[in-house]
C-alpha cells in the first residue's frame, strides 16, 4: 500500500507539472502519509481520525521539505495527501444512494468527514511545522559559529 501510495502521489506530483527534483520527497511522503493512515487504523480509530493524523504528518513534513526542494509547500501537500482522498466512499455512497439504499448517506457523510479531517489535518500540521522551522534556523545560525566569507546581512545600497 505505501509503495503504491508514493507512486500515485509522485504520479499526481508529475502530471501537475511540479519540478522533477521535487518527486521523489512528494513520493516518500506520499508514502509516510499512508504508513502513518495504517498504523493509526490498527488501534480502532476510525477512518477520519486516522486520515486527520496523517494529514498532520504529512502537513508537517512537507513545509519543511518544500523548502529544500525549493517549491511552495502547496505543491508538496496536495500532491502528497492524493491516495487519502476518499474516492472509494464517493463512489460506494453515490452507488448505495442510485439503488435506493438509505445507507448511502452514511457514506457520503463519511466521505465528507474524511475529506474535512484532511484539509483541517493539512493546515495544522503547516501551522505546527512553521515555528520549528524558525526555532531550528536560529539553532542552526547559533550553532555555524563565524562566516568566514561575506557580510552577515546584505548591505543596503546607497544612492
Amino acid at each position: 500500500m505505501a509503495f503504491g501510495s508514493g507512486l500515485s502521489a509522485a504520479a499526481f506530483a508529475f502530471s501537475s507539472y511540479a519540478p522533477t527534483r521535487s518527486l521523489l520527497p512528494i513520493g516518500l511522503i506520499g508514502a509516510g502519509g499512508e504508513l502513518v493512515y495504517s498504523f493509526l487504523r490498527l488501534p480502532g480509530f476510525g477512518q477520519a481520525w486516522a486520515s486527520a493524523g496523517a494529514a498532520v504528518a504529512s502537513g508537517v513534513v512537507s513545509y519543511s521539505v518544500a523548502g529544500r526542494v525549493r517549491v511552495p509547500p502547496l505543491v508538496v501537500v496536495v500532491s502528497a495527501i492524493v491516495p487519502l482522498l476518499p474516492g472509494l466512499s464517493i463512489y460506494r455512497g453515490l452507488a448505495l444512494m442510485a439503488s435506493g439504499d438509505s445507507y448511502g448517506v452514511l457514506a457520503m457523510v463519511t466521505a465528507a468527514g474524511i475529506a474535512i479531517s484532511l484539509a483541517s489535518g493539512v493546515i495544522l500540521g503547516e501551522f505546527i511545522a512553521q515555528p520549528l522551522k524558525r526555532e531550528a534556523r536560529r539553532l542552526e545560525d547559533r550553532l555555524a559559529g563565524p562566516r568566514l566569507v561575506g557580510p552577515l546581512r546584505a548591505r543596503a545600497v546607497k544612492k
